[in-house]
C-alpha cells in the first residue's frame, strides 16, 4: 500500500521519537576506546546497508550501480560517519535541542554551494535566515552551559562538525540526483552505508592485528538494541523523506520533519533524560526553526 504525503509525515515523526531516544541512550553508552568506538559504528552502518539490501534486491534496481554512483555515495557515506561521531558526542555534552538544531542547520551548507556549483543565488533573505540561526545558536549554547558542565569549546567544534558534515551528504545527495538522472536512491542509499561500513571494517582488522592488546573491549548488549533502533531509523526515515519529495511542498515537508525533529528531541530530553525546558531554549529553538524554515524555502 502507498503512503500519502501526510501519511509518511506522521510516520517520520513517530520515527523521530525513538530516533533521538536512541540516540540520546546511545552516546551515554559509547565504549571508553577507540577500538570499541569505532566498532560501534560500523555496526550501525553494517545494521543500516543491511536493510538497504533487503529493499534493493526487493527492487530489482541493484542493476543501476555504476562507478559514478559509488564515487559520490563513498563521499556521502564517510560524512554519514563523521555526522553520527559528531552528533552523539554533541549530545553527551549538550542538550539533544542544540545538537538537532546543528545537525538541521547543515541545510545551509548545499545553498551555499550552490552558488559555487549550479551558479544558483542565496536571497537576502535566506542570507537573513543564517543570521537568525546564529542568534538562536546563542541562545542554545548558553541553555547547555547552564545544564552541562561538561560543554566546552570541544563541544562546539562537534556541533559545527555536525553541521558540515550533514551539509555535505545533502550536498553530495544533490550532486547525485543532478548528475546521475536515472539513477536509484535505493541502491545510493546502499552505498552510502556499505562502503563506509567496510572501510571502517578494514580498519578494526588492521587496528587488531598491530594493537590486539587494546582490542579486547566489547560492545554493552544495549548499546547493540540502539544500533540496531538507530539503523532501521535512519534507513526507514531517509526512504520515507525521499518518497514524500514528490508527495508534499519542499517548505512543508522541512517544516514538519526537521524543525518538528527539533522540538521532538527537546521533548524527549524533557521527558527521559532531565534536561530543563527554559525560556531561553524554548526561544531558542523557536527562532532556530524559524531561521532553517527561512533559509530552505525563501
Amino acid at each position: 500500500m502507498a503512503f500519502t504525503g501526510t501519511q509518511c509525515i506522521i510516520i517520520i515523526l513517530l520515527i523521530r521519537f525513538v530516533q533521538q531516544y536512541s540516540s540520546k541512550s546511545s552516546s551515554l553508552l559509547l565504549p571508553k576506546t577507540f577500538y570499541g568506538n569505532t566498532k560501534y559504528f560500523m555496526l550501525t552502518k553494517l545494521l543500516a546497508a543491511a536493510l538497504a539490501l533487503i529493499l534493493l534486491v526487493i527492487s530489482g534496481e541493484y542493476t543501476k550501480i555504476d562507478p559514478l554512483t559509488a564515487l559520490i555515495s563513498a563521499g556521502s557515506g564517510i560524512m554519514l560517519v563523521v555526522s553520527s561521531v559528531c552528533g552523539l558526542y554533541a549530545i553527551k555534552n549538550g542538550t539533544m535541542a542544540l545538537s538537532s538544531m546543528f545537525a538541521t542547520a547543515g541545510l545551509i551548507v548545499p545553498c551555499v554551494a550552490g552558488i559555487f556549483l549550479y551558479d544558483e543565488q542565496m536571497s537576502v533573505w535566506q542570507w537573513c535566515g543564517v543570521v537568525l540561526f546564529l542568534a538562536s545558536s546563542w541562545l542554545l549554547i548558553g541553555a547547555s552551559k547552564k545544564m552541562y558542565a561538561s560543554f566546552s569549546l570541544k563541544t562546539v567544534f562537534l556541533l559545527v562538525g555536525s553541521l558540515l558534515s550533514n551539509g555535505i551528504t545533502m550536498t553530495l545527495q544533490t550532486v547525485f540526483k543532478r548528475t546521475v538522472t536515472d539513477g536509484s536512491v535505493t541502491a545510493f542509499s546502499f552505498l552510502s552505508f556499505m562502503i563506509p561500513a567496510l572501510l571502517l571494517l578494514v580498519f578494526l582488522g588492521g587496528f587488531r592485528l598491530h594493537n590486539p592488546a587494546v582490542c579486547h573491549e566489547k560492545l554493552q548488549r544495549k548499546l547493540i538494541l540502539f544500533a540496531l533502533i538507530s539503523a532501521a531509523a535512519l534507513f526507514a526515515v531517509n526512504q520515507l523523506a525521499t518518497f514524500a519529495t514528490d508527495k508534499v511542498e519542499p517548505v512543508i515537508l522541512f517544516t514538519f520533519i526537521n524543525g518538528g525533529n527539533t522540538i521532538i528531541a527537546a521533548v524527549i530530553a524533557a521527558l527521559f533524560f532531565k534536561e530543563k525546558f527554559t525560556v531561553r531554549s524554548a526561544v531558542g529553538i523557536l527562532v532556530g526553526v524559524a531561521a532553517l524554515v527561512i533559509v530552505k524555502a525563501l
